[in-house]
């Protein structure tokens, strides 16, 4: 089986956000793959919508023999075991305990109706700019 190279961004802004994040990681390392390098953890504000919540970010890089479409459904799968939940608001974000985003996969380039690699917010959130800069050259 190959070894695919991952990096995935997490998020959290509701209840205890560091342990959601140390969480998130031991349901990654044993769902999706081995976490061999981590980002800083940066507090930032929400962008594109109204919280008075702080979000908690980092970038995971890790080995997986998934195709892009296995890491992105056991990504969902961990968010709903975690207990996210997807509301139907007027917003297109909202707060959240775990945000699991597929940022880059092998340095393709992929496009379908439920995934795009690279992800998109790379190149407009300055946040995923700044700790993912490390991880982006894969």
């Amino acid at each position: 089986m190959s070894q695919n190279t991952v990096i995935l961004l997490l998020g959290t802004n509701l209840g205890d956000k560091e342990k959601n994040l140390e969480t998130a990681k031991t349901h990654i390392i044993r769902e999706i793959g081995e976490i061999y390098d981590e980002s800083e953890i940066l507090t930032t504000e929400a962008e594109g919508y109204e919280s008075d919540h702080l979000f908690l970010n980092q970038t995971v890089k890790l080995k997986t023999g998934l195709s892009p479409i296995g890491v992105l459904n056991r990504a969902k799968m961990i968010e709903k075991m975690m207990g996210r939940i997807y509301l139907e608001t007027d917003q297109k974000y909202q707060d959240r305990l775990i945000d699991i985003d597929l940022l880059k996969f092998n340095g393709i380039k992929y496009e379908s109706q439920s995934l795009i690699i690279p992800h998109p917010q790379i190149y407009t959130r300055n946040f995923i700019k700044k700790i993912a800069d490390c991880h982006l050259e894969t």
